[in-house]
């Protein structure tokens, strides 16, 4: 999806969450984005991969569905904001503009996939 348009640079990113139970009661969530820059001749000029990782606890009895939607979407709404300010960080360092990466509605995008 396009998500951003910087001095006739078009950002181009597709994001994915994957959450991995490593103990009992811990689970690791990653975000990753994959963007690219692409120039006004539809050329892509650079590449941008960046992973953010968080490992949340879970305490309680809590059902599988809801440990399912709190990795797919509320975690990564927690992530975002570190994996944002990485990738304007790389950008900035490799020369290219700054963008704004709009916030995300991680529930919304749960909640459409499931209703798919």
């Amino acid at each position: 999806m396009s998500i951003a348009q910087v001095g006739g640079i078009r950002f181009d990113a597709e994001f994915e969450t994957k959450a991995t139970n490593q103990e009992e009661n811990f689970y690791e969530v990653c975000l990753s984005l994959t963007g690219k820059g692409v120039n006004q001749e539809d050329e892509t000029i650079y590449l941008v991969e960046v992973t953010q990782a968080g490992t949340f606890y879970k305490e309680g009895e809590i059902s599988e569905e809801l440990i399912k939607k709190a990795t797919l979407a509320d975690c990564p709404t927690v992530l975002f904001p570190y994996l944002r300010e990485t990738v304007d960080s790389v950008l900035m360092k490799g020369g290219w503009p700054p963008i704004t990466i709009a916030p995300i509605d991680f529930s919304s995008s749960y909640l459409a996939a499931q209703n798919s």
